[in-house]
């Protein structure tokens, strides 16, 4: 909504600028480690899907041509065992899907997000080349 206004108004002053950190802001999270790890993403040149649906699950990251879903996990969270067992069914569900889940733990995410985005846009990039 507020970039269909900004474009709607071209030649209002700061609005070139206004649509340039739109472009890489992270929106819409649940969490500072995957506010963090989208930023980096960005920064790899990869957008991703975020909070989108995969069937009945809510996941963090998605690429839908590339199958993968990536996670990020907060140790207090996913350590409760009900909530690590509702993980593991998740993941089969998904896993046996089609879907590549990776997951980090926001501990990693935050300390060092770069590598990680890395890693994540290398696998996007080869598993949507190995889809077309």
């Amino acid at each position: 909504m507020l970039e269909a206004f900004i474009r709607s108004t071209p030649k209002l002053r700061g609005n070139e600028r206004a649509l340039r950190q739109l472009s890489s802001a992270a929106l819409g999270f649940a969490s500072e480690p995957e506010r963090v790890l989208d930023r980096a993403l960005i920064a790899c040149g990869l957008r991703l899907k975020t909070n989108h649906r995969v069937g009945s699950y809510m996941c963090d990251f998605v690429d839908e041509v590339a199958k993968v879903i990536v996670e990020v996990d907060g140790r207090e969270f996913h350590s409760a065992p009900e909530v690590f067992g509702r993980d593991r069914r998740r993941q089969n569900f998904l896993v046996l899907s089609g879907w590549m889940v990776l997951r980090y733990s926001a501990f990693d995410v935050m300390r060092n997000p770069r590598p990680i985005a890395r890693e994540i846009a290398d696998e996007v990039r080869r598993r949507r080349k190995a889809r077309s």
